[in-house]
């Protein structure tokens, strides 16, 4: 079995490629949001993963920040899945 350390990394890399994955397929220029159908699954899909991506290795940051410095750990969590949700917000409103 994994040790604790080696698994949250193995999580924080497949949250990152979930987020790489969704900025990766934003950019095609088949993926763009129009009144066609699969522009706007595709984006709404990538928009998803970007989401997820972001969101869950902010709160997984927050959980690791949590256990070294002996604080709630569930605080931290919801907290870094709140600034990475605002994050990925800012992003969108930014075009990224």
């Amino acid at each position: 079995m994994r040790s604790a350390i080696q698994r949250d990394w193995l999580i924080a890399a497949f949250l990152v490629a979930i987020g790489v994955v969704g900025v990766s397929v934003r950019q095609l220029s088949a993926c763009a949001w129009n009144g066609e159908f699969p522009g706007m699954v595709c984006t709404a899909g990538s928009s998803l993963s970007l989401f997820l991506g972001v969101t869950g290795a902010a709160a997984l940051l927050g959980h690791l920040w949590a256990r070294r410095s002996g604080a709630d750990e569930q605080c931290f969590t919801f907290i870094g899945a709140v600034g990475g949700a605002a994050l990925v917000f800012a992003m969108m409103l930014t075009g990224f």
